[in-house]
């Protein structure tokens, strides 16, 4: 009898999925086995996101020696393994087609910055290798087309698109990133309806960038967001239009096309892109030189909850529940003044802070920051509310944005070992990141707290540690120096509604500009009952899948086992479906999807716990 499996979504974590499937296909003995993969942008191996035909202004924000494509030595149980030659990193894989092609793009150091269709055209090679290697054991169809439910049926599951459906005994849901409908939100569906009933143009989602930016030349464009989308939305705008940037007396300079928007009006409530990603020297030997925690670590969380934690139920057991603002916060910004600090000391004795900072995992009043402090003697001193607060000049404000640029792009081309600011933010945000997500995963932080977290410390990571690429912001800057990309609007930003125009207003600069234009550039967090496709809405309304919740907070992800499976209305985990990615956003914190060789990297390892599980379905 055949098995039949089912892949939704066939993007970067599809072509990590066969590579597993693939690599141990010899489980089959004999038997069949029937795959069929469903992507709806017809992107195998990349998906929309990574796709190897979108723009080519838009960056990878991971170095070439940090992407991956296939399980190496250090995953856990991952045998058997392919040979070296065939499982290369992303650098390994352009130098070959540099080799061949001669183009510049691929023309990659280990440490260079990818563009990201270079990065989708390696996902759809590498697919596309690893299904060769899948026929050879099994039958496999690949479906360009949605996905629109997974519906349970007597013996089985049937997945339905718009033009047929097919029986399946397993599904994979690999879904990615969707965004929200406009009209599923009242905030959204008053810009939407506002734009309807006055011909204006509202761009509920940036991406496709070359569908989505329909812009007339000389409009004025409002970007709300100033994050990676929002880059992605200028950099199309402009150099994806004919314009060049060009090195003038050591500055890059922006030389307009006349192709370009008249302005883009770039805002968000921090009025800030983000931070310069620092030059990434850990990457020579990143077991040595990547940050482990002094006083973030997992014991240290551990100590907390059973000195403050809130005991609750949760998830049919018990968890003690911390605050992240009180509890785990303080460790922040202690792990990252004491990188800041021996950065520009070196190696420091803790002799002076250990009592405070025992006191304090105890539960008792103490103030290890300040016993750091007292201990050292040098400046810069590290300042929390000035690294996530750098701006404090509203008057001129476009001046006072370029000024912290310039600054931080010093800092970011000295690296993150030298300099003792992106050492300290790339160390602890970046480094010590399953620190947090120990912290916070699973129902770690009260309701409350949780939802602080979601709301502002996430922001707080994305500028801090996972912002884009020096060469990147240098062109970012570019832009504002030329007058093209407008900041004027300044921190807390909105949209006003007046006489029929759409206006990008800065309450507190004074700004007021109005944009022919609006591009929502943010990435919409996930959430079935808001987005834009109707595969996890029709789940939802059927009961196949719940939503997660925290006590009182319903962040938006589903509600899944600890082997990724999802529990239905009934309170039963349906074994037959599987879920990773963004789905499990809110029981999970910072989900990446580009796979890091050589680290037993989370994303091969959860694929791993998928495969073990459909090959014990399979074998029963």
């Amino acid at each position: 009898m055949t098995f039949r499996l089912a892949i939704v979504g066939g993007g970067p974590r599809a072509t990590y999925a066969l590579e597993r499937l693939s690599a141990t296909a010899d489980r089959l003995r004999g038997r069949d086995l029937e795959v069929r993969i469903f992507e709806l942008s017809g992107e195998f191996g990349a998906g929309q996101v990574h796709s190897a035909r979108q723009s080519k202004t838009s960056y990878l924000n991971r170095i070439s020696r940090q992407v991956g494509f296939s399980a190496d030595e250090t995953v856990t149980d991952a045998g058997p393994l392919r040979p070296p030659g065939r499982r290369p990193t992303l650098y390994e894989w352009s130098r070959r087609r540099f080799a061949e092609t001669g183009d510049p793009d691929f023309d990659l150091r280990p440490e260079d910055w990818p563009k990201r269709y270079v990065h989708g055209t390696a996902l759809r090679e590498m697919f596309a290798e690893f299904v060769a290697d899948l026929r050879a054991h099994a039958t496999v169809h690949l479906h360009a087309e949605e996905v629109t439910d997974v519906v349970r049926e007597a013996g089985g599951l049937r997945v339905v698109t718009p033009r047929d459906s097919y029986p399946a005994d397993h599904v994979l849901l690999l879904t990615g990133h969707s965004h929200h409908d406009p009209l599923r939100s009242p905030e959204t569906a008053r810009l939407a309806e506002f734009a309807h009933r006055n011909g204006l143009a509202y761009v509920p989602s940036a991406y496709p960038l070359e569908t989505a930016l329909a812009v007339d030349q000389g409009a004025v464009v409002g970007c709300a967001g100033m994050g990676l989308t929002a880059i992605d939305v200028a950099l199309h705008l402009t150099e994806g239009r004919g314009g060049r940037f060009e090195s003038v007396g050591g500055e890059l300079v922006y030389r307009a096309s006349g192709a370009e928007p008249a302005s883009v009006v770039a805002f968000s409530q921090t009025g800030l892109f983000t931070y310069a990603r620092p030059e990434n020297f850990k990457e020579a030997d990143p077991a040595r030189l990547e940050h482990k925690g002094v006083f973030l670590t997992t014991e240290a969380i551990d100590r907390l909850r059973e000195s403050v934690g809130v005991p609750v139920e949760h998830d049919g057991g018990k968890v003690r529940q911390l605050d992240f603002e009180r509890d785990v916060l303080p460790l922040v910004r202690l792990e990252m003044a004491y990188l800041h600090y021996t950065t520009l000391l070196g190696p420091l004795p803790v002799d002076e802070v250990r009592p405070s900072y025992e006191a304090f995992l105890d539960g008792r009043p103490a103030d290890p920051l300040g016993a750091l402090e007292r201990a050292v003697d040098v400046t810069p001193r590290f300042s929390w509310h000035d690294t996530i607060n750098p701006m404090s000049d509203v008057d001129n404000y476009r001046e006072a944005v370029l000024a912290f640029m310039r600054r931080d792009h010093r800092w970011a081309a000295e690296g993150n070992l030298a300099n003792p600011h992106k050492a300290a933010a790339d160390g602890v945000w970046r480094d010590l990141r399953s620190v947090l997500s120990y912290a916070v995963d699973d129902g770690g932080l009260t309701p409350a707290s949780h939802r602080v977290f979601l709301s502002t410390y996430t922001r707080h990571h994305n500028r801090l540690a996972n912002g884009a690429a020096l060469v990147v912001m240098e062109k970012i800057r570019a832009l504002i120096e030329h007058g093209i990309l407008d900041v004027g609007a300044g921190p807390d930003a909105r949209v006003a509604l007046e006489s029929g125009r759409f206006q990008v207003v800065g309450p507190r600069t004074g700004f007021r500009r109005p944009v022919d234009t609006l591009v929502d550039a943010r990435v919409h967090p996930f959430d079935p009952r808001r987005d834009a496709l109707p595969l996890y809405r029709a789940m939802l309304a059927a009961g196949t899948v719940t939503l997660w919740k925290n006590g009182t907070f319903t962040p938006g992800g589903l509600n899944l086992s600890d082997r990724f499976h999802p529990v239905r209305s009934d309170g039963v985990v349906d074994h037959r479906i599987t879920i990773m990615g963004p789905a499990t956003e809110g029981q999970k914190s910072f989900l990446l999807a580009a796979l890091r060789p050589c680290q037993n990297h989370y994303v091969m390892r959860d694929v791993l716990v998928w495969l073990e599980d459909f090959w014990r379905m399979f074998e029963v």
